[in-house]
């Protein structure tokens, strides 16, 4: 009996770690997302000398990447390498997409000369390079593809509960802690747009 007792109280103690675990996860995937994809248009417009029409079209593009590789990537962990081996992968490709967007932030070298205001629809300022180009896109690209990671891992944790009830815990507090956090990674957004570009793609990257 007691055995059983103590079983039951380890299992239980597992079952908070693991949750604790996937909601951290969670927390950091979904902060730094939603630190960077909210402002993606304004950023692209300011920054990039990018007119609002080609800039939207952008955002849409990364977007609906973004919700297309969660599939692909739930397709390849559960047909293929397993949830764990998927989501090192994706975390590392995430982290350097973060890191290859901040850095368009950072460096002058990979953004054009900023375009004073009025001046865009006017076709005076000048356009992004190649090279600039370049690196924008596969920061972007490798975002979107780090990005499904988020749909791994509520599976993977689930896959290490026993109880239904556990899992529907887990869940619960999976889109809970998903919704939460997409709202407070667009406070990112201020910093982003009242102190500077760098500082704000930077705090997606801790």
């Amino acid at each position: 009996m007691a055995t059983t007792e103590l079983q039951k109280s380890s299992s239980n103690h597992d079952d908070q770690v693991q949750t604790s675990s996937s909601g951290g996860t969670v927390m950091g995937l979904t902060l730094a997302a939603w630190g960077w994809l909210s402002n993606l248009i304004v950023y692209l417009i300011e920054e990039f000398n990018v007119n609002s029409v080609d800039a939207a079209q952008i955002s849409n593009v990364v977007n609906g990447c973004t919700n297309l590789f969660s599939i692909v990537v739930a397709i390849v962990a559960d047909s293929f390498f397993g949830c764990f081996f998927v989501i090192f992968i994706s975390s590392c490709i995430n982290l350097l997409g973060v890191i290859l967007f901040a850095l368009t932030a950072m460096l002058d070298c990979l953004r054009p000369p900023r375009c004073e205001k009025g001046s865009l629809g006017l076709g005076l300022c000048k356009s992004p390079s190649r090279v600039q180009f370049v690196v924008l896109y596969s920061g972007l690209a490798l975002l979107s593809v780090g990005a499904g990671t988020c749909s791994v891992i509520a599976t993977m944790g689930a896959n290490q509960l026993d109880r239904p009830e556990d899992c529907r815990i887990l869940f619960n507090w999976f889109f809970f802690i998903n919704y939460v956090c997409a709202v407070i990674g667009s406070t990112v957004v201020y910093v982003e747009d009242n102190v500077s570009w760098a500082l704000g793609f930077g705090m997606c990257t801790r």
